[in-house]
């Protein structure tokens, strides 16, 4: 049975590895449009900026810039996962399955907090530092559940108590760590800055397609804010409901456990949709005329995605199988 756990893992991180290199691909094709757009508007506008002195638009710079980053970060992150793959295949070969896999991942965790270090004067080095104590918390973690995924199967009794200790603790010094590198008040505006971290994605994917006008920075901070606000409401309502585990007993069978999963997919996924259109409530009266109309076109395709390509599927499978 072991083995046959093994052999499902091999095939998750198979998949995992084969849609993040087509995601690395995609990113890439997007990068080559990029740069063609960069070096056709510098080219149709040469002679204006020549004769008014001005400085060129530097946003699709910004837009090459930001994609050149993520690339980096995937080429690591697909390392990553081709070492963790071959570790795990190693083991289902020579049917080595007693210790969970702690492998040790050195990911780039920071590469989107560029702009949270913009303007602040924090030394040089600080980023990757920032970086090493986020590398060694998730590490930590990893290692922690595995020994609970370890002690489970195992039939080992787990003590409530120190179990939460433990995972106290590693994010106790996660924090002081934070606060060594930042001081408080920076440790604290990260946390405020991470909290915002869906609204920012969504609206940089937004200014990838935006046309015409675009967003300046202080439009941009306003309407994360609200959007964010938005987002904050419908997780409130949504806490208020009773969810389908609740008064499941500790081992349910397969079948409630099967009708757990489905009642949980297709809650979370109306929350999702419910939280893309509190997202177009909230740029309304920050947006301009022309850019609210491309942005509820962003959002209604967000939507779309959502629903065709996330299709819950069950787990017919067993262990024992």
């Amino acid at each position: 049975m072991a083995h046959k756990k093994t052999n499902r893992t091999v095939i998750i991180l198979s998949v995992f590895f084969a849609v993040l290199a087509a995601a690395f691909i995609l990113q890439g094709r997007q990068l080559n449009q990029l740069k063609a757009k960069a070096e056709e508007k510098r080219a149709a506008e040469n002679t204006v900026y020549k004769q008014v002195g001005s400085i060129p638009d530097e946003e699709y710079n910004k837009k090459i810039k930001k994609l050149e980053n993520e690339i980096v970060t995937m080429q690591k992150q697909l390392e990553s996962q081709e070492e963790t793959l071959a570790d795990y295949k190693d083991k289902a070969d020579s049917k080595k399955t007693e210790e969970p896999v702690n492998t040790i991942v050195h990911m780039d965790y920071t590469s989107g907090y560029m702009d949270f270090f913009e303007g602040n004067n924090y030394p040089a080095g600080t980023i990757e530092k920032l970086n090493d104590i986020y590398v060694e918390r998730n590490n930590a973690m990893n290692k922690y559940f595995n020994d609970m995924r370890k002690a489970r199967s195992q039939n080992v009794q787990i003590d409530a108590q120190e179990s939460r200790r433990q995972h106290d603790k590693i994010q106790s010094e996660f924090n002081e760590k934070l606060k060594d590198l930042l001081t408080e008040d920076g440790a604290a505006d990260l946390k405020e800055y991470e909290k915002r971290g869906s609204e920012r994605s969504f609206l940089d994917d937004f200014q990838m397609m935006l046309g015409g006008e675009k967003l300046d920075e202080e439009k941009k901070k306003e309407l994360i804010v609200a959007m964010y606000n938005e987002r904050q409401d419908v997780m409130a309502e949504e806490s208020k409901k009773t969810w389908p585990h609740a008064g499941v007993g500790p081992n349910p069978d397969r079948e409630t456990l099967a009708k757990i999963r489905k009642e949980s997919y297709e809650r979370g996924q109306k929350r999702s949709l419910k939280i893309y259109e509190r997202y177009g409530s909230a740029a309304k009266g920050i947006l301009s005329e022309s850019q609210m109309k491309q942005f509820e076109g962003f959002v209604n395709m967000r939507k779309i995605s959502l629903v065709s390509d996330n299709v819950f599927i069950p787990d017919t499978g067993s262990d024992e199988d």
